[in-house]
């Protein structure tokens, strides 16, 4: 007498007399005939049965039952991590819970760990190979959904900008170049330079090549001085780009 949309009972007359008829009345405006019925809820909530027989010599006995076949809508699971990925080994993440029509949540964390509260906070360890984690949204009579997020891993981003480089030719601090020890795709790199006035002097999109001090077609010398660097590169593992900039002081 209890289930999810579409619920199907089968409700039967018990103590059958084949000398009468019998008419079902359902308190969603529904009626039936018969001493065996298979109606069809394709709404929530608690219905009435009422049940009524006439005999050949038009003898009636009626019998209601409030609220005998109850029915619940499938809920919605919906979730939103604090963070759509891990930067550190091991990482804290809170959730928030979006969910509707559900009175009871079991979160599985994807590490063999879980959670009954309704917004949980939990500590991933290990996360390079990132986790599957997934809500199951559970109404009163036991309808479920289930919403699930990947949160993958992404190596954090360690660099190294100069702020000053020394072109003088004694082989020390020769050329002015970002140093990335993580965190980011090569493919996908451009450092443009530019003096005092916006001019751009220096321009790769190489990051194994840096500045050497030289402008211009024929490697003229910049001076010494102040330039404005701005530095494009993309995380390995998504489209995110990031843009870096600042200055440089080139001494001789």
């Amino acid at each position: 007498t209890e289930g999810c949309v579409p619920f199907n009972p089968t409700l039967s007359v018990n103590n059958i007399d084949p000398s009468a008829s019998y008419l079902w009345s359902l308190s969603n405006s529904l009626t039936f005939t018969g001493t065996v019925i298979s109606p069809v809820f394709n709404t929530g909530g608690c219905f009435d049965v009422t049940l009524t027989a006439t005999t050949a010599s038009n003898c009636i006995n009626s019998s209601t039952i409030p609220q005998f076949i109850c029915v619940d809508e499938y809920p919605t699971a919906e979730f939103t991590p604090s963070s759509s990925m891990f930067y550190e080994l091991s990482e804290e993440m809170s959730f928030i819970n979006t969910s509707s029509g559900a009175s009871t949540y079991v979160w599985d964390f994807g590490d063999q760990s879980s959670s009954v509260q309704f917004e949980p906070t939990h500590l991933f360890q290990n996360t390079t190979g990132g986790f599957l984690v997934s809500l199951y949204a559970i109404s009163p009579l036991g309808c479920t959904d289930t919403a699930t997020f990947v949160i993958s891993y992404q190596e954090g981003i360690v660099y190294y900008i100069p702020n000053t480089f020394t072109p003088d030719g004694d082989n020390h601090n020769q050329m002015f170049q970002p140093v990335f020890l993580s965190g980011y795709d090569p493919n996908s790199f451009n450092m443009t330079v530019y003096n005092r006035w916006g001019e751009t002097v220096f321009e790769t999109n190489d990051s194994g090549i840096g500045w050497d001090g030289s402008y211009g077609l024929e490697g003229l010398d910049a001076p010494s001085g102040i330039y404005t660097y701005k530095i494009i590169f993309k995380l390995p593992t998504n489209d995110e780009r990031r843009v870096v900039s600042g200055h440089v002081n080139l001494l001789k």
